[in-house]
């Protein structure tokens, strides 16, 4: 900085400031977001699910929540059995569509219900469920199965 042999100051309004600092600040803020957004991406991502499957994570918490809540602590496949025993036995609504609500089943997927389901005979209904999974002879739309 040069020296000031008459003690005069020059105005420093912001417009005669460096605008380095401020561009750092934006760049860093502009990095940040931009890498919290790929991180979200690649986290939400198919590929990153299907690792955390083949992990075995834990239960989401949701399902621990409904074990918790309704005192059902079961297993996968006493489960996938309560489920074959309910396409047994419940009745066809008046579509010819058995009802049965998927809470009730936190641990298994929609796939893996179309897969017992196709192996009694009867196909996953994919659309129109409203928290509940439709299981029919013909369907509009299937769910695919393992």
């Amino acid at each position: 900085m040069p020296r000031n042999p008459e003690g005069k100051l020059a105005p420093q309004t912001p417009g005669q400031t460096e605008a380095t600092p401020y561009l750092i600040g934006a760049a860093a803020f502009t990095l940040a977001a931009l890498g919290a957004v790929g991180w979200m991406t690649w986290r939400g991502s198919d590929a990153a699910r299907r690792r955390d499957a083949e992990k075995g994570k834990k239960p989401s918490g949701v399902r621990r929540a409904y074990k918790v809540v309704t005192g059902d602590h079961g297993t996968e496949e006493e489960q996938e059995a309560k489920l074959r025993e309910a396409l047994r036995t419940h009745p066809t609504d008046r579509r010819g569509y058995i009802k049965v609500p998927s809470e009730a089943y936190p641990d298994l997927s929609q796939q893996r219900a179309a897969r017992i389901a196709w192996e009694m005979g009867l196909r996953a209904e994919a659309a129109g469920n409203r928290g509940s999974w439709r299981f029919g002879e013909t369907v509009m739309e299937e769910v695919p199965h393992e």
